[in-house]
């Protein structure tokens, strides 16, 4: 196989890995803003619905593992591997 379409098999399975690990970033830091919404609402007297708490909570579980998986996978994707 040429080794110019290893390079680019190389690069898009990459970048196929760095964007799971950037969409699980933005789907992160919603939840995030999700919790410290609830957060301030809670020390102004207005307690938050405990079920959504943990479903964010969840959800955010699953993104941080999105992430880390990305990252993963994006450094071990190595064009020597393919040859």
């Amino acid at each position: 196989m040429d080794q110019t379409v290893l390079t680019i098999e190389y690069m898009n399975e990459r970048n196929k890995a760095l964007t799971k690990a950037g969409e699980g970033i933005v789907a992160a830091r919603k939840s995030l803003d999700q919790l410290e919404e609830a957060l301030r609402g809670t020390v102004s007297g207005k307690f938050p619905d405990i079920g959504q708490v943990a479903d964010t909570t969840h959800r955010l579980r699953e993104e941080i593992n999105q992430i880390l998986i990305g990252l993963v996978e994006s450094s071990m994707v190595k064009p020597e591997r393919r040859l």
